[in-house]
């Protein structure tokens, strides 16, 4: 449906709506402590078919510190992201979670869900985590470990966590998205397996995402709007000017752009450690 590349409900709404007006499609949203927090629930086919996502309900958490190097994250963001996991969690009365942290952790932008799984607390009897690793190494999709996982543990829910793409340079590492509606592994790198949902592992899957990576026709497209907004005469032909205003735009968010943020490292780190905290307290509260 959409030209533009993107995993986040948020974003497709805003492109949908510069077009037409939303139906089936409700967006509400606040702010604390600094952390935005932007609701879409999508109800019904009219909405599925404008924003091209599920009907569900998905939840952005947006905090621009968390891009920051360092592995300590704002507690306060923590704080909103365990409120709203267990707000979806919680209606299922869940006895059992399993935690699977989907992506390639030799790979550190693709690696958000592996990471994770390595700090959930399993000692916790409602909580147990998997890594299924991904096809390129395991030789087998994800979707076939979890299914084969799912049918011996039997848990109430299912969380997944995955590494997804944006089309906004400056929610990369910046923005956590909850959803209940599933997820098709290797969407934030472009390699759609099969869904994880409701209907193939037989249980709710709430799916939180991150995203690590952004195409490049984004950075590109991004920067020339940037460009005719600083602009309004024949700057785009001086390419040292050119180069500049480009500069300036990408600085702020990440200094020097290649293909991902150069303190990726760290900023998975702490989204990680942010993400696992929240489900381990979840767990001690279910």
């Amino acid at each position: 449906m959409f030209s533009v590349r993107t995993d986040l409900a948020l974003e497709a709404a805003v492109l949908s709506d510069k077009n037409d007006s939303l139906s089936g499609v409700e967006i509400d949203e606040y702010e604390k402590d600094g952390t935005r927090v932007t609701k879409v629930k999508i109800t019904n086919a009219d909405g599925e078919k404008q924003i091209g996502k599920k009907i569900g309900n998905y939840i952005t958490i947006e905090c621009d510190s968390l891009r920051d190097a360092g592995d300590i994250y704002d507690r306060n963001t923590k704080g909103i992201f365990t409120h709203e996991l267990e707000k979806i969690i919680k209606p299922h009365k869940p006895k059992s979670i399993l935690v699977v942290g989907l992506g390639n952790r030799y790979i550190t932008p693709d690696s958000l869900g592996p990471r994770v799984t390595e700090n959930i607390d399993v000692s916790n009897p409602i909580l147990c985590c998997i890594s299924p690793g991904v096809l390129g190494i395991t030789g087998i999709e994800s979707i076939k470990i979890v299914e084969g996982v799912c049918a011996k543990v039997k848990p109430d829910v299912v969380v997944a966590i995955d590494a997804l793409a944006s089309r906004s340079m400056y929610r990369i590492c910046t923005t956590i998205q909850l959803a209940d509606t599933g997820i098709m592994p290797g969407s934030g790198v472009g390699n759609r397996q099969r869904a994880l949902n409701r209907e193939t592992l037989g249980v709710p899957v709430i799916v939180v995402g991150v995203p690590t990576v952004v195409d490049a026709s984004t950075v590109v497209n991004d920067s020339i709007e940037h460009i005719m907004d600083e602009t309004k005469d024949n700057m785009l032909s001086d390419e040292d000017k050119r180069y500049t205003i480009i500069k300036k735009l990408l600085s702020p968010y990440f200094g020097e752009l290649i293909v991902t943020p150069s303190q990726i490292d760290s900023v998975i780190t702490k989204v990680s450690n942010l993400i696992a905290d929240g489900i381990n307290d979840l767990g001690n509260k279910c």
